[in-house]
């Protein structure tokens, strides 16, 4: 837990707008080209929609543990830590999918834990900074939405919704607060 308290929001936003970007892309590549197969990766598409999802999961998990920080609780802390390991062990766990075109049986084991982690976390670290009053409501609640979109409606493009979220969060909350121009953004990513 004590290195997970190192992530500082400067990385968290430039993570979260790399990740959300990524969940965005996934989700137009899902529209564009619907991936039929649960376990089977299906020709250039399906890699590139499983690759922006690989990455977007990576990319995204430092928020929660920057977002577990505003709120000064026990039970706050260990649901960013539980959906920080769900996002990023999940995102691993596609790689091997990825890698190899298919859902391995380690992929099958791991994915409801890593579902489940992030979940979880998500709804437990909403409900922390809705009773905190640490981050907007609808900001909060965006984070069970993201998990969502992200996961149970993602052959629907739910990755846009997902994205949009967590492109937002990078920009409203987790980035420069002195600036909200669309520049910032791109310093985020960019930087």
């Amino acid at each position: 837990m004590k290195r997970l308290d190192r992530i500082t929001n400067r990385f968290a936003a430039r993570a979260a707008a790399i990740g959300g970007a990524a969940l965005l892309a996934c989700g137009i590549g899902e529209l564009l080209s619907p991936q039929h197969s649960q376990s089977r990766v299906v020709g250039v598409s399906g890699h590139l929609i499983l690759g922006f999802f690989a990455l977007g999961c990576i990319a995204v998990a430092p928020t929660f543990v920057v977002l577990a920080h505003r709120v000064s609780s026990k039970s706050a802390r260990y649901a960013g830590a539980a959906a920080f390991a769900g996002t990023l062990l999940l995102g691993l766990t596609s790689i091997t999918s990825l890698v190899n075109g298919t859902d391995l049986g380690l992929f099958n084991l791991l994915a409801p834990i890593t579902n489940a982690g992030w979940f979880v976390g998500s709804l437990v670290l909403c409900v922390a900074l809705l009773r905190a009053k640490r981050l907007p409501a609808a900001l909060a609640i965006g984070l069970v939405v993201a998990y969502v979109a992200a996961i149970p409606l993602a052959t629907l493009g739910g990755g846009l919704i997902a994205g949009v979220y967590f492109v937002t969060l990078a920009y409203r909350v987790l980035g420069d607060s002195r600036s909200h121009d669309v520049a910032t953004i791109a310093t985020i990513v960019a930087a």
